[in-house]
């Protein structure tokens, strides 16, 4: 068995938060700005630490408590396309 651990110490509210290609100039792990999405496709991306407190700086300010924030993302939350399907 493979995987990691994550643990959700914040969470910004739904609809809220930072928008990483407004950063990708500014970040060290994306050496090519152009393509930074393609980075992000990998199973794990590994921030460096200057990179990690640059998005911390932006998301701080949006943070709070994941208890609080999460009846946000559970009211957006759906099926995926293949449940929905079969349900109708």
């Amino acid at each position: 068995m493979t995987g990691c651990e994550i643990r959700l110490e914040v969470l910004a509210a739904w609809g809220t938060g930072v928008e990483l290609h407004t950063l990708v100039d500014e970040l060290s792990v994306f050496p090519n700005p152009a393509a930074w999405s393609i980075m992000l496709r990998r199973p794990l991306l590994r921030l460096p630490e200057e990179d990690t407190l640059r998005i911390w700086e932006k998301l701080e300010p949006l943070a709070g408590n994941p208890t609080d924030n999460l009846v946000g993302y559970l009211a957006h939350d759906r099926l995926p396309a293949v449940q929905r399907r079969l349900l109708r």
